[in-house]
């Protein structure tokens, strides 16, 4: 399985416009590589899990938790802010996150990318249309062996 880019936790800190509060994604509650699909907006994920907290926000088919392989999954990390669950992503094009009502305080993610550098690009419109509001460039990061103990996966931060 092809990965592009893994978005250790991927904690996305959201600034929702209707709700005004800080929503914290952790995965937990969905399998080891399950679609997170609409899960968080109330729904379910791509094998059942759920349904999940309300948020409005909805994840293309390309977008997949993991749990580690210490938990009993299949993922290769470890330290993860977010222990034992993260998001990551399939080549594709479903590596999509829409917000529904927006965000307008920013977002935030913890990523480990050893191998590839990675973007983030946020659209004014869902499923990536409508104007680009910011692109981001994500480097490479070690791999979590450079590090040992006590983390020590390939995708460690």
């Amino acid at each position: 399985m092809k990965k592009t880019i893994l978005l250790l936790a991927m904690i996305l800190v959201l600034g929702a416009v209707a709700a005004q509060a800080t929503i914290v994604l952790t995965f937990e509650g969905l399998g080891d590589q399950e679609q997170v699909l609409n899960y968080y907006n109330g729904g379910f994920g791509g094998n059942g899990s759920g349904p999940g907290p309300n948020y409005g926000i909805t994840f293309g088919t390309d977008s997949l938790s993991i749990i580690s392989q210490a938990a009993g999954g299949s993922g290769d990390f470890d330290g993860a802010p977010s222990m034992p669950t993260i998001l990551f992503f399939l080549s594709g094009p479903g590596d999509i996150m829409n917000v529904a009502a927006g965000f307008n305080t920013g977002f935030s993610f913890f990523y480990s990318s050893p191998f590839n550098a990675g973007s983030v690009t946020v659209f004014s419109g869902l499923d990536g249309t409508g104007s680009v509001l910011a692109s981001l460039t994500l480097p490479p990061t070690p791999d979590g062996t450079t590090f040992g103990p006590p983390c020590s996966g390939l995708y460690d931060y």
